[in-house]
């Protein structure tokens, strides 16, 4: 890509974007210090890794929907668009999920409302069904197509993708398991491969490919110095070989998580204060 090429590429930042995070952050940074003390007058309002996880999902969700490469994604290359969606669904909502305390997960589903609706939306076969068939849609060609202009219709689905994305991820990394509790070690197990199937399968596909069936691509990828059908395989491997990488890593990191927790409960459930009484369990998003 020569010179000409990159000054042609459409290298915006969104002002509205960038303050919203910057909100969403302060908001979770002063709900921190303001009322972790109320609520947890005796411990750390967050862990360090609570606070990494959060500012990385802060940060994650910025550049899929606030840097160039959302510019970029939208309307000229179709690998960054499906970029922008691997970061929606698969990475910013389990970072999100794990940087926050109990206590505060908590206060935010205190509401029946919030309950009734998490006790249906968060059953794994709906959420991962929903999940899929969603991800199914938004990659037709006649929804890219149609998304391509931007507009209400197109962050209603990035807002909808990130919204079921929560739903898959929060009984995985359920900070509130007694609102939203977590299946078992073979159903998490299930669930972690269901995901790992839904974006491999058609990216196989991608790959095999000879004509991109994306046209609303072709002149911009071409503009810039790309061919349609190596942008088309491009975005096939990310959402092989991304897609994969990111499950897989999860898989690993929660699998080392649920094992201390498993580990942590088992030494309270063996203690035993003097009196005879069973010490009560820890709070896992405290370790």
């Amino acid at each position: 890509m020569s010179h000409d090429h990159i000054a042609a590429l459409p290298l915006e930042f969104s002002g509205a974007v960038t303050l919203g995070c910057v909100v969403l952050l302060a908001g979770y940074l002063l709900g921190l210090r303001r009322y972790g003390p109320v609520f947890v007058p005796l411990q750390r309002a967050a862990t360090t890794r609570q606070l990494i996880a959060f500012t990385a999902g802060v940060l994650v969700l910025w550049v899929a929907l606030g840097s160039p490469v959302h510019a970029v994604g939208e309307r000229t290359l179709l690998s960054l668009h499906l970029l922008q969606h691997l970061l929606l669904g698969l990475l910013a909502p389990p970072l999100l999920l794990l940087g926050l305390p109990r206590w505060m997960a908590e206060v935010l589903a205190h509401p029946p409302i919030v309950r009734r609706v998490l006790a249906v939306v968060t059953r794994p076969w709906l959420s991962v069904g929903l999940f899929s068939l969603l991800l199914i849609v938004l990659h037709l060609p006649v929804s890219i197509a149609a998304f391509a202009a931007g507009g209400p219709l197109h962050h209603a689905a990035h807002a909808l993708l990130l919204a079921t994305g929560i739903a898959v991820w929060l009984p995985l990394v359920s900070p509130v398991p007694a609102i939203v509790a977590r299946p078992s070690a073979g159903m998490r197990a299930l669930t972690l491969f269901a995901l790992s199937i839904v974006p491999t399968v058609p990216a196989s596909a991608l790959t095999l490919m000879q004509r991109s069936p994306y046209l609303v691509y072709d002149g911009a990828s071409q503009a810039v110095g790309v061919s349609p059908l190596h942008d088309l395989w491009a975005a096939g491997l990310l959402a092989k070989v991304g897609g994969s990488v990111a499950l897989w890593t999860a898989a690993i990191v929660l699998f080392f998580r649920w094992a201390a927790e498993a580990d942590r409960h088992q030494r309270h459930r063996a203690a035993v204060l003097p009196a005879g009484v069973a010490a009560s369990p820890p709070d896992p998003s405290h370790p």
